[in-house]
């Protein structure tokens, strides 16, 4: 690993740790630098702000749990994410239901917007964005649950309620 990806590795770690035990909104640029132990400006090499550090670090989870949405969705890589949540449980259950839920889940109903948007030349019954929330909730409730209870029904059956669950609201709502 060169300078440049230890430094991008530090500055994930040290905002993955902050974000778990810490509200969002309680800190900043220059906490995750200081427990990155890198500089302000490496920070700002890699990412435009806090904002794009939470998109970044947690899109290549939410996305395929996003990707629902779409009518052709990778189904594989559904099932690999939602076995990543479980192995990775108590990580997953501290962005769900820690301090920074509020950012996560934001994040994770903008992704699912811009998805619906997509599809949006259908009749609206409601708003996009109030849709898009609904099926980030929906979706999380469900992963909150089932890892609550320690993961323990099959991936497979979780990743098809996702999925399933997905595509009955987009059709009631959309």
């Amino acid at each position: 690993m060169n300078r440049a990806e230890a430094s991008r590795a530090a500055l994930m770690s040290a905002f993955n740790e902050l974000v778990v035990t810490e509200r969002y909104t309680d800190f900043g640029v220059s906490e995750i630098v200081h427990k990155a132990d890198v500089s302000r400006s490496t920070f700002y090499e890699h990412f435009k702000s806090k904002d794009d550090l939470l998109r970044q670090s947690l899109s290549r989870v939410i996305a395929p749990l996003a990707a629902t949405c779409d009518a052709h969705y990778d189904s594989p890589l559904l099932l690999f994410m939602v076995e990543h949540l479980r192995e990775n449980r108590t990580l997953a259950l501290g962005l769900i239901n820690g301090p920074s839920s509020k950012q996560v889940i934001a994040l994770f109903a903008s992704l699912i917007e811009e998805r619906l948007a997509v599809r949006s030349g259908r009749r609206k019954q409601v708003p996009l964005f109030l849709a898009a929330a609904q099926i980030a909730e929906s979706q999380v409730g469900l992963l909150r649950a089932w890892l609550s209870r320690g993961g323990i029904e099959p991936a497979t059956q979780i990743a098809t309620a996702l999925a399933e669950g997905t595509q009955a609201l987009i059709n009631q709502l959309i």
